[in-house]
C-alpha cells in the first residue's frame, strides 16, 4: 500500500467515524475499520446489512446504505498488476486495460447518478442569436397587432349594441 492509498484509507476511516458520531453518538476508530472490512467483504446492501446484523449492529437501513455508499465511493482502488509477454518473451505491465475498465465504470456510475446531465446536445442551428431574437420580436409584434384588431372590433360591437 503506497502513501496515497494509506491517506485515502485514513480519510475513509475518519469519514466513517464522523458518520458514527453523527448517527450514534460515539466515535470509535476500531469500529469504523471493522465496518469498512465488512463492507469490503459484502459489496451488496443485503449482504452488508446481514453481516452487520450478525454482529449485533442495530443500524437503520438508511444509515447502512449511507455507510456502504461512502465506503464504496471513498475506498482506494486496488491496483492490479497485469503482466503480458511481448514478442521477445519479456514481461510488460498491462495496466492500461485496468485503467480503461475503471474509467468505464466511473462513467457508468456518473451516468446512473446524474441521468439529467446525460441529455443529448441541442441540434445545431444555422441562425444566429440575433436572427432568432428578431423572429421572436416579429412574432410578438404580430400577436400584438392581432390583439389591437380584436380590441377595435370589440369596441365597435359594444358601441353598436349601445345604440
Amino acid at each position: 500500500m503506497d502513501e496515497l492509498d494509506k491517506l485515502q484509507y485514513l480519510s475513509l476511516v475518519s469519514k466513517v467515524c464522523t458518520e458514527l458520531e453523527n448517527h450514534l453518538g460515539f466515535n470509535d476508530k476500531d469500529m469504523a475499520e471493522f465496518i469498512i472490512d465488512l463492507a469490503d467483504e459484502n459489496s451488496t446492501f443485503d449482504s452488508f446489512k446481514s453481516a452487520l446484523t450478525a454482529n449485533q449492529a442495530q443500524f437503520t437501513d438508511s444509515f447502512i446504505a449511507n455507510l456502504l455508499r461512502i465506503i464504496q465511493h471513498m475506498r482506494p482502488k486496488k491496483k492490479s498488476k497485469n503482466f503480458v509477454h511481448n514478442d521477445n518473451g519479456d514481461l510488460l505491465n498491462d495496466s492500461d486495460d485496468a485503467n480503461d475498465d475503471r474509467k468505464k465504470d466511473d462513467k457508468e456510475m456518473k451516468r446512473a447518478l446524474y441521468p439529467c446531465l446525460a441529455l443529448p446536445d441541442q441540434e445545431f442551428s444555422q441562425k444566429s442569436d440575433d436572427e432568432v431574437e428578431k423572429e421572436n420580436h416579429q412574432e410578438i409584434d404580430d400577436t400584438m397587432k392581432l390583439f389591437e384588431q380584436l380590441s377595435e372590433k370589440n369596441k365597435q360591437n359594444t358601441s353598436d349594441n349601445d345604440d
